[in-house]
């Protein structure tokens, strides 16, 4: 599972929004390393960038990006080993929204639900592809 995590050139495959995934290496491995992701949103494309702020091989890999439309995201992706055969994929999500009081306002709108929903299209999808292929576990 690690390996899925990490090769962030799958992202088009474990998400609808993301219609391609640019100038990233073969694995994220260290901090400081970034990749560009297109992703469809709110009618619109965007190329975002994401850099690497954290990780801890087969542990966690945290992410941030460059600021989309005035929201700074952050995800942390974390695999947990609950026994030889059983592992949990976990994805936190965190964002600054720009215009205090009206910026939480939209976020209790909107942009959680959006997190929530897209963070579970890419645990299920991930879990589908590892029940596909045995191989990525």
């Amino acid at each position: 599972m690690w390996d899925v995590w990490t090769d962030v050139r799958r992202l088009p495959r474990l998400s609808s929004s993301t219609s391609d995934v640019l100038d990233a290496p073969d694995r994220l491995t260290e901090v400081g390393q970034t990749f560009r992701q297109v992703v469809k949103a709110v009618g619109r494309c965007f190329d975002v960038t994401w850099t690497v702020t954290s990780i801890a091989a087969c542990d966690h890999l945290a992410i941030q990006a460059d600021s989309i439309l005035g929201v700074s995201p952050k995800l942390t992706e974390r695999v947990t080993e609950l026994s030889p055969t059983r592992t949990r994929a976990t994805i936190e999500v965190e964002y600054k929204l720009p215009f205090g009081p009206l910026g939480r306002l939209a976020s209790k709108l909107g942009v959680e639900h959006l997190a929530r929903r897209e963070s579970a299209e890419v645990l299920d999808q991930l879990k589908k592809m590892i029940e596909t292929d045995p191989a990525l576990t």
